[in-house]
């Protein structure tokens, strides 16, 4: 073997690592070169072969056993070596398919992770704004009257109790926007990365204020209930507490 053909096989080595052996997802051309290189490394193999087929020597009468003049020559039949190529064509064949079949499922990898796993925290900064809530954005941020800069962070995180509630990134600061719904006006309110990190965003709102219709049944007017949103919340999180007990 040659010394280009071994720095092939090495280069083929350290792309199968990166596609095979790395977490996460392989860079698509990473993918398509392994699967170029696989086939130049197949057609190199198929020629060293057939060169040396042919250009074996033929066996010497002199040396070696006596040889009979009745023994046939074992040589392959026309349908035997016609045989062999599909056989090697259709294991590169597999192989490629095997690739191809690989690089189309990391592709699909990425969006079903995200359908999994929703974001938590300020995870849901790094994913790009649902089509489905564009237009609702628009209207809570012209609703709320916030700065045009904020509104490409703007991103939903749910409802709770009757109150629709909305996230934003203001700077070094994360701010939670709250809404009751049939258009009452936003309420907003904001704490530092690290207060968030540290115990996240929490709206209070007296059990009184909600709507009888969307009120939890355990929770009586006279109770508290707390909305929160924190560094491990997939969205709004609520739970209610006496109205007699101090509040945090």
């Amino acid at each position: 073997m040659d010394s280009e053909s071994e720095h092939l096989l090495d280069h083929r080595d350290e792309l199968r690592r990166i596609v095979y052996g790395t977490p996460g997802e392989p860079p698509a051309r990473v993918v398509a070169e392994l699967v170029a290189l696989e086939h130049e490394l197949i057609a190199r193999d198929d020629t060293e072969r057939a060169m040396s087929s042919s250009g074996s020597p033929a066996p010497s009468s002199e040396s070696g056993a006596p040889r009979w003049e009745s023994e046939p020559e074992l040589v392959p039949e026309p349908d035997e070596l016609a045989a062999r190529a599909p056989t090697r064509r259709w294991r590169f064949a597999t192989a490629l398919t095997v690739l191809v079949l690989a690089a189309g499922a990391i592709a699909l990898l990425a969006p079903a992770r995200e359908l999994l796993s929703p974001p938590r925290g300020l995870e849901v900064f790094e994913r790009p704004l649902p089509a489905a809530d564009l237009d609702r954005a628009y209207e809570v941020s012209a609703a709320a009257h916030l700065d045009p800069a904020v509104l490409p962070s703007l991103r939903s995180v749910g409802h709770a109790v009757g109150y629709e509630f909305w996230v934003y990134r203001d700077g070094e600061s994360v701010c939670l926007l709250a809404q009751r719904d049939f258009w009452f006006a936003w309420d907003s309110s904001c704490v530092s990365l690290d207060e968030f990190r540290e115990r996240g965003l929490v709206r209070r709102i007296p059990a009184a204020e909600i709507s009888d219709l969307t009120r939890p049944k355990p929770v009586s007017r006279d109770d508290v209930v707390l909305v929160e949103w924190g560094p491990w919340s997939a969205g709004v999180e609520w739970h209610d507490v006496s109205g007699s007990e101090p509040q945090p």
